[in-house]
């Protein structure tokens, strides 16, 4: 149930946040790198609408107590989630997942053929993720 992998950020250059504060923000215009978010309680909202892909995967991996994760992703953006937590739950078009004692993987449909790739990675004892498409 606890058993988890997390991705080798290592070999990657690395955009790191450390967040032992409450919020993370990022829209508009924004690197869609590898970022890390470390705090005890927080909530971060990714607007990938208008984000650049300079190596077409961006890696985010969240860790904390508990993580409240808001994804603006247009249909051209794959996306990875692995949430490992004691209680996660997640919304996306395709429907809501949820978890106790154990962990959700979840790829889109669209994710192996998308030029641009997003995987997130979540630790916490709660993990609540919400995915939606931009609204115009």
């Amino acid at each position: 149930p606890f058993g988890y992998h997390l991705t080798d950020l290592s070999k990657e250059p690395k955009h790191v946040l450390e967040m032992y504060g409450p919020d993370v923000h990022k829209s508009g215009t924004w690197q869609a790198t590898n970022h890390e978010i470390w705090w005890i309680v927080g909530s971060a909202e990714l607007d990938f609408t208008q984000a650049s892909f300079p190596g077409g995967v961006a890696h985010v991996a969240i860790y904390g107590f508990v993580a409240e994760v808001k994804l603006i992703l247009p249909e051209d953006v794959g996306l990875v989630v692995n949430a490992t937590s004691f209680v996660s739950e997640m919304k996306s078009p395709e429907g809501k997942e949820e978890r106790i004692l154990n962990s959700i993987d979840y790829t889109s449909p669209n994710y192996h053929d998308a030029e641009k790739q997003v995987v997130l990675q979540t630790v916490a004892f709660v993990s609540e993720i919400k995915m939606r498409r931009p609204t115009f």
